[in-house]
């Protein structure tokens, strides 16, 4: 029973795999679409982000909590990262 079992899925895999090669535009599909959706979603889909405003609420006061709060130096992410 095991045996008529393999050879009806090779049978069947024979008869698909005989219509794609058949069909050029299916053969075509098939290999040529995964590779062109992923192109397109990786350039299209970006994780980056750029310029998020952030609101910090001091509720301390002190010096100490001023002088982190203060823009003296330059708090961009991105001169902050190596490599950018």
């Amino acid at each position: 029973m095991r045996s008529g079992r393999h050879e009806t899925i090779v049978a069947q895999a024979r008869k698909e795999l005989t219509q794609v090669v058949r069909d050029w535009r299916t053969l075509a599909l098939a290999l040529v679409l995964p590779v062109v959706l992923l192109t397109l979603l990786s350039v299209a889909l970006s994780l980056t982000v750029n310029e998020l405003p952030i609101v910090v609420q001091d509720f301390d006061g002190s010096s100490a909590s001023n002088k982190l709060l203060t823009p003296s130096a330059p708090r961009s992410l991105s001169t902050s990262l190596p490599g950018r």
